[in-house]
């Protein structure tokens, strides 16, 4: 056979791989642009931001020393850490895949130290734990934002519970053989 006839085939091939589309992470982070340009912006561009190559969302902010987050607008400097945080992710849950803060987080734990306080937040779906699903939000005394990091489970799209294919325990030993 002749490599002429294979040559309109590997042209269709090469075609049609160039339609499939590139993964996500190495792709732009599709994470909302101007929300980062602000955090940018507030800090002077001393801000580090790292996303997920996955999900696109935010690992990880950091800031440099004397450049934080400012505090949010209309929280004082006798606000509580958690209040300083839970503001902060109101405006930026977003960035780490969330939708709303006040009901996909709880407060899993809260240290505070003479210089600093960090506030651990647990995601919940219905109010079940997400597994791996914690940020971690760093506040100083003043309640401005050094760091937040963490990893969170993007909002899922379903609302209803998962669904668990039940067999009677007689069928259990022929399930597990027809897996194997």
């Amino acid at each position: 056979m002749s490599t002429r006839r294979y040559i309109p085939l590997v042209v269709a091939c090469l075609l049609l791989t160039a339609l499939i589309p590139i993964s996500r992470s190495l792709s732009a982070p599709p994470a909302p642009n101007d929300l980062v340009a602000s955090i940018q912006a507030q800090t002077g561009g001393h801000a580090h931001i790292s996303f997920h190559g996955e999900t696109g969302t935010v690992r990880f902010i950091d800031t440099e020393r004397g450049y934080p987050i400012p505090r949010p607008s209309g929280l004082t400097a006798s606000a509580s850490p958690e209040q300083a945080a839970r503001r902060f992710l109101s405006d930026y849950s977003p960035l780490f895949g969330l939708t709303d803060q006040a009901h996909e987080l709880i407060v899993s734990r809260a240290e505070t130290a003479p210089a600093d306080s960090f506030v651990r937040f647990q995601q919940v779906h219905q109010g079940v734990p997400v597994l791996a699903g914690e940020l971690i939000v760093h506040v100083d005394q003043q309640r401005n934002i050094l760091s937040a990091n963490g990893g969170c489970c993007p909002a899922s799209s379903s609302t209803s519970p998962p669904h668990r294919r039940r067999h009677r325990p007689d069928q259990r030993p022929a399930r597990a053989r027809a897996l194997l």
